[in-house]
């Protein structure tokens, strides 16, 4: 494979999970002249690579003849002006050289969800090859080399990694936009702009999927063929519920797909998901029958609201993956039994006087807060004189005092609202400490549902 001159000096920024693949990649096909440059100076870094490492990671950025940005890297500075014609990325080189069709799906929550789900009806319908990856899973480059023109790759895509795409799949999937990474994105339209290049190359050829909210943001967004679809019945939308079915509407007549009795995932963002799932495969060419099947078996991944323990009438639900505000007060709109929320985490630029009146409109549902992590007194400044809310030093503490206030048909809901790293190295990390707890704490549990 031949991808560019081999007398080339390649920088790849950001030496994370990622930009390991693309060293890798890189090397496998001929690439000999790499340097990974990155803030941490501890990095074990081997030869062939070079490397520049620590503080001025980047003062010789223009030494360089192409520069791949690792998601999450951010190259708003002067030390990047000069340089920007010579910026890619990891996901820009796969989808250039990808011989698979891919299905793009973004979103600031549920693409997870709707990635996984989709995956599993397309398993039933699909000739070829199913490849998942991404923001989750294997990074895409990884596995470059397996694919073949009869594969389909699912790509759960990052605002950082459409930051600078210059490739829109030939199917692409916006389960919802609203506000997040703002400790990287300089504002909210920055961060809803990197989301839309999700749509903006696409072909008259290509498929679009997307949440009815956005038609205003997308309808003149790319050239590709854009279908809706919404929680309620509306004459723009192509799939949604209506007297108790999911349906999907062709040409003028409606079909019935699954009741939404049947469906077990709980929340209104996750019927959204399932929405998006199921008419992304039935434009794909999934049997009624095989979405229905699917559906019906789908449970939600772990920590997503994932119930982990039910003693006494009280359940403890897991929603560590709910890293921003809008997440958060899903999860919260998810329960009516009153709620023991346990919150806080990394600060991302949040705009807490939202955050004040989003939990404002559901105090009703909310007996108490308890909060911990970077931004506790920011997130107890925006909410404690509408709702009772506590201030504690870690996430065990928390739960003891969740457990101390608890009664019979309360919930406690673990659904952060904001990022991990704080405190933990990951979501996941977080989650499993949390179930740990838990579990520590009452040995003699009456059921788990695990």
């Amino acid at each position: 494979m031949s991808l560019f001159s081999k007398n080339k000096k390649i920088a790849i920024v950001g030496y994370g999970r990622e930009g390991k693949s693309l060293a890798n990649f890189l090397l496998e096909y001929g690439q000999n002249d790499i340097t990974i440059l990155d803030k941490n100076s501890n990095l074990l870094v081997t030869p062939p690579l070079k490397f520049e490492l620590g503080d001025n990671y980047l003062k010789n950025l223009n030494n360089f003849d192409l520069i791949y940005v690792s998601p999450g890297v951010p190259y708003f500075g002067k030390e990047w002006d000069k340089v920007r014609n010579r910026i890619s990325s990891s996901t820009n080189l796969f989808f250039n050289l990808c011989p698979a069709k891919i299905i793009g799906i973004t979103g600031t929550k549920g693409k997870g969800t709707t990635c996984h789900l989709l995956e599993k009806i397309l398993n039933f319908s699909w000739a070829g090859d199913i490849f998942l990856g991404g923001n989750i899973g294997l990074p895409l480059i990884s596995f470059l080399n397996k694919l073949s023109k009869k594969d389909l790759v699912i790509a759960e895509l990052s605002s950082f990694q459409l930051q600078n795409l210059k490739q829109s799949p030939g199917v692409a999937v916006i389960t919802n936009l609203l506000i997040d990474h703002l400790n990287y994105h300089r504002t909210i339209e920055e961060y809803h702009q990197s989301k839309l290049n999700i749509l903006r190359y696409q072909t008259k050829k290509d498929l679009a999927i997307i949440n009815l909210s956005l038609i205003k943001q997308t309808e003149k967004v790319g050239q590709g063929k854009k279908y809706y679809f919404s929680i309620t019945k509306n004459s723009n939308s192509m799939a949604y519920y209506d007297r108790g079915w999911l349906m999907i509407k062709n040409k003028q007549n409606e079909e019935k797909v699954i009741k939404e009795s049947e469906i077990k995932i709980i929340g209104k963002h996750n019927r959204e998901n399932i929405l998006a799932a199921a008419l992304t495969s039935y434009l794909m060419g999934a049997p009624k029958k095989i979405i229905n099947q699917q559906v019906k078996k789908f449970r939600l991944s772990k920590h997503h609201l994932e119930l982990i323990l039910e003693k006494n009438g009280i359940k403890v639900i897991d929603d560590s993956a709910a890293t921003n505000p809008s997440a958060m007060i899903a999860a919260i709109k998810s329960f009516f039994a009153p709620i023991i929320l346990i919150a806080g985490g990394q600060d991302k630029g949040f705009d807490y006087s939202q955050l004040k009146k989003d939990l404002k409109r559901e105090k009703e549902r909310i007996k108490l807060i308890i909060l911990l992590g970077e931004n506790k007194n920011n997130f107890y400044s925006a909410v404690s004189k509408d709702i009772e809310t506590i201030k504690t030093a870690s996430l065990e503490e928390a739960v003891k005092i969740a457990w101390i206030e608890a009664e019979k048909n309360n919930i406690i809901l673990f659904s952060p609202g904001a990022a991990s790293l704080d405190m933990f190295k990951s979501a996941q990390e977080r989650g499993e400490i949390f179930k740990k707890i838990n579990k520590k704490m009452l040995p003699d549990r009456d059921s788990n549902p695990n």
